[in-house]
């Protein structure tokens, strides 16, 4: 599976290869997502001694900023709303997990009080317990260092790990990681399930709308696009006067591509008689994508 742009994925037949057993980021390992859609990544990384000790003057990276000592951190730190109006927040207080890290909880308070887990953020983990070999703490600069993305629906933390060796090798590093997957100001996001199933999560403006009547899921040969011309309905009504934050499922009965072929979908949105079709990402900037060559689609 490849992303191609905001609402748009395309589904690859290709060869299975394996993934690397031993992970080199230290700091996308330490967040382990609870809920189902959010993705992990660092966005940058680089030695602490490099970035926060250097002889150039201040300013100093943003991540610097990160505490010095897990001790000094309880939790209670609260990161905003989304744009759906949902508070997030670490929960108080650190807790052990049955495979023995020490962890704190990233959650979600709904509008109605309801609350959901979102994440273990890991503050210390060895790679065996009771702890006698390797082991990384990790540190965390929020509240005041890390921010909710409102409108592309993503939490930035500002953080530093350091693993300890037995031999006294030491390593210590900074950088910036992205939780991503929440709802966003005005793209959908949509995903694909293995088994057929295709899962949108609606933003609080869908394509800048203030609202949408519908959605439109629509699919097509990848050698095609953007001739949105040659794209065919999977569905015309997908979710009717959808609310900001529903994940929307549709099933996908098509059967898998060919061997080196592949297929993408896209999502747009009907409002009234104006339809939209998402943005691309095109030479380092985004646009509109225009809609004028889609086929009318007839529920």
């Amino acid at each position: 599976m490849r992303h191609l742009a905001v609402t748009v994925f395309a589904v690859l037949s290709v060869l299975a290869v394996p993934f690397p057993s031993v992970s080199a980021d230290p700091l996308r390992d330490a967040i382990v997502p609870l809920a189902p859609g959010l993705t992990i990544s660092t966005i940058r990384m680089a030695s602490y001694s490099t970035a926060c000790n250097s002889p150039s003057p201040p300013p100093s990276p943003w991540e610097c900023n990160a505490i010095t000592s897990s001790s000094e951190y309880r939790g209670g730190s609260t990161f905003g709303f989304d744009a759906t109006g949902r508070l997030y927040q670490v929960a108080f207080g650190s807790f052990i997990l049955p495979s023995g890290e020490d962890a704190f909880l990233l959650r979600r308070i709904n509008t109605d009080g309801t609350e959901e887990p979102l994440a273990h953020l890991i503050a210390s983990r060895c790679d065996t317990y009771p702890c006698s070999g390797e082991s990384y703490e990790y540190l965390y600069a929020f509240p005041v260092e890390s921010r909710f993305d409102v409108t592309l629906g993503r939490i930035l933390l500002a953080m530093r790990y350091i693993r300890h060796t037995p031999q006294g090798q030491n390593d210590d590093g900074v950088g910036i990681v992205e939780v991503s997957g929440f709802p966003k100001m005005f793209d959908t996001l949509l995903t694909f399930i293995p088994g057929g199933q295709l899962a949108a999560l609606m933003p609080a403006h869908p394509d800048g709308f203030r609202s949408a009547d519908s959605m439109q899921v629509w699919t097509g040969d990848v050698r095609s696009m953007p001739d949105w011309s040659q794209a065919q309905p999977l569905t015309c009504e997908a979710a009717t006067n959808p609310a900001p934050g529903q994940i929307v499922t549709v099933a996908d009965t098509l059967p898998d591509p060919a061997l080196g072929a592949g297929r993408y979908y896209l999502t747009a949105t009907q409002h009234a008689a104006d339809r939209r079709l998402g943005r691309q990402y095109v030479n380092g900037a985004f646009s509109a994508r225009n809609p004028a060559s889609l086929p009318v689609c007839a529920p």
